[in-house]
């Protein structure tokens, strides 16, 4: 009985100390698992990084000199923005296929159609087209410039000279002049001979004596000999040395003024009821618009710049430095480029929305500026 008892007890300490001592295999297993799937989810698998294209199709709008086109050869270009392109896409070893487009608006419309992948010229970069595509940041600051015509001038100083002032001027003159020649008159017609004709008679020779006294001219065929005509003789001396001189003094500001040329139309608020120029598919056009201009759309900045010198517009209207670089190549022409200017933006390269190459050519464009590469750049075309 004892030893069964013994034999019981030996067999159950063995199957206890086997089962804590041996872990299950299946257990193992799955621990494993439950690990590496963990291990899965936690690690992040790095993203890969965007090859940059070999060749690229470029599209160019714009005017002299950003873009230059060759005369007789497609798609052949040369210029500021375009060079300035070709130059980070050669240190990216990027291909470039140039096409020519008429406008901008008609380029960034080719851009986001995908037909080119990459804007480039003086595009402006407006709160409108950055609703449509993306921009790099500027690489160059501009803004709208007014090119207007002359009006001074031979016949613009005889306009004023014969303005409405000036004749009010001369009535209030000869209106001076007949009160002097009637006080004259009432002294001296009954002892002097030149002013007892009768009251016309005497009032003209006494305004003859005003005159020739005001003028310093000093006949001497009338003079006064009443003391009270003496008075009035003095009196009118002294306030002919000053009328004398302001007279002077106003024609020479008018002589001097007939020699520079004041512009036309200096601000925006000058284009109500004008005609005014601007290229087509330009902001520049809508900035006539707005501030009331008669729109006059031209092909080219050389057309809109002509039209003006034969007087067919007031002024145009387009980006400051390319008016600028015209009228450097313009001699027989009487433009003025306007002080000033307005609506400042800059110019940029457009991408589609979220085209990865365009944080590579920004980048590109910033070690320019932070090389001093790109100031060369811009003196040499401006």
């Amino acid at each position: 009985m004892i030893p069964k008892l013994l034999i019981i007890v030996f067999s159950t300490v063995i199957w206890a100390t086997h089962a804590y001592a041996e872990p299950n295999a299946n257990d193992g297993v799955q621990e494993a698992l439950s690990a590496a799937e963990v291990a899965s989810r936690v690690e992040e698998t790095p993203e890969e990084v965007p090859k940059l294209p070999k060749s690229v199709r470029v599209g160019v709008a714009g005017s002299v000199p950003f873009v230059v086109k060759t005369e007789g050869v497609a798609n052949e270009t040369t210029g500021l923005s375009v060079e300035l392109w070709r130059l980070m896409a050669s240190r990216l070893e990027i291909g470039t296929e140039i096409v020519v487009y008429p406008s901008v608006d008609e380029l960034i419309m080719g851009l986001e159609s995908g037909d080119v992948r990459v804007a480039v010229g003086p595009i402006s970069i407006t709160r409108g087209r950055a609703e449509r595509v993306e921009f790099t940041q500027p690489y160059m600051q501009s803004g709208i410039g007014i090119v207007t015509t002359p009006t001074m001038g031979v016949w613009g100083a005889l306009g004023q000279l014969f303005s409405k002032g000036f004749w009010i001027a001369v009535s209030v003159l000869l209106s001076v002049l007949f009160m002097v020649g009637t006080m004259l008159w009432l002294f001296e017609r009954r002892r002097n001979d030149h002013f007892d004709d009768g009251f016309v008679p005497g009032v003209a020779n006494g305004m003859w004596l005003a005159i020739v006294t005001m003028t310093t001219v000093g006949y001497g065929d009338i003079a006064p000999m009443t003391k009270g005509g003496r008075v009035v003789a003095s009196v009118w001396m002294i306030i002919a040395m000053f009328t004398a001189s302001s007279l002077t003094a106003g024609i020479a500001t008018v002589l001097t003024m007939s020699q520079i040329s004041t512009a036309a139309v200096e601000t925006p608020n000058d284009f109500q009821g004008r005609k005014v120029g601007a290229v087509k598919g330009t902001e520049n056009a809508r900035f006539v618009q707005r501030y009331g201009g008669e729109l006059v759309l031209y092909d080219s900045v050389k057309e809109a710049l002509d039209a003006a010198n034969r007087r067919e517009v007031s002024a145009v209207a387009h980006d400051r430095p390319i008016l600028a670089h015209h009228l450097q190549a313009i001699s027989d022409g009487e433009l003025l480029l306007a002080e000033g200017i307005w609506d400042s933006q800059g110019y940029g390269f457009a991408f589609q929305l979220d085209d990865t190459l365009r944080r590579d050519i920004e980048l590109s464009l910033l070690g320019l500026k932070e090389r001093r590469e790109l100031e060369p750049l811009i003196g040499d075309w401006l």
